[in-house]
């Protein structure tokens, strides 16, 4: 198996075994979030239960993710965002390192780590020359603050493949002068 979503029920059988077969982790903690949100919001849209164990699974789920990655289980983002509205992936980020990872540890889970775990590393997923150019220049730093990345006004400049879906740079270049 070379990934598990979510890995709620994890324990430390799985996690050995995960970490002599190279398995990825991908905890998609936005998901819980969105699915609790959604309920929260509209009471009558799921059942107690299923709010219940929402609840429950999340507490399991964090713990075993601070024991599969002090073990050394490789782990890569994931949304799921299916779930929750598109173009708030951010919000995973924040939520990993609010478990036990450094923003470091989660923006290499997000970039080179997924690209490994789709078998893509040789495309995607680092700055290297021959490799697809994703590129995000943000106003701060998210060494400090992982959730500046979900501030859309934060990122200056986005760009997937070589091409700028957003360049405020050029704005303010242009503004200085």
């Amino acid at each position: 198996m070379e990934s598990i979503e979510h890995g709620t029920f994890m324990d430390e059988e799985v996690i050995d075994e995960m970490v002599r077969r190279g398995t990825f982790v991908v905890p998609t903690f936005v998901a819980g979030t969105w699915v609790r949100r959604y309920g929260e919001r509209a009471p009558d849209s799921l059942h107690p239960q299923s709010m219940r164990k929402s609840q429950e699974a999340e507490g399991l789920k964090e713990q075993a993710f601070r024991v599969a990655l002090e073990a050394g289980v490789r782990v890569a983002f994931g949304t799921d965002m299916g779930v929750g509205p598109h173009g708030r992936n951010a919000e995973e980020l924040e939520l990993m390192v609010a478990a036990v990872m450094t923003p470091m540890q989660a923006i290499v889970a997000a970039t080179k780590r997924a690209s490994e775990c789709v078998h893509m590393a040789d495309q995607i997923g680092t700055l290297e020359p021959g490799k697809l150019a994703d590129l995000l220049i943000v106003d701060g730093d998210p060494l400090a603050d992982i959730s500046i990345l979900k501030d859309r006004e934060k990122l200056l400049l986005i760009m997937q493949g070589g091409r700028a879906h957003k360049n405020a740079l050029e704005t303010r270049a242009t503004a200085a002068v």
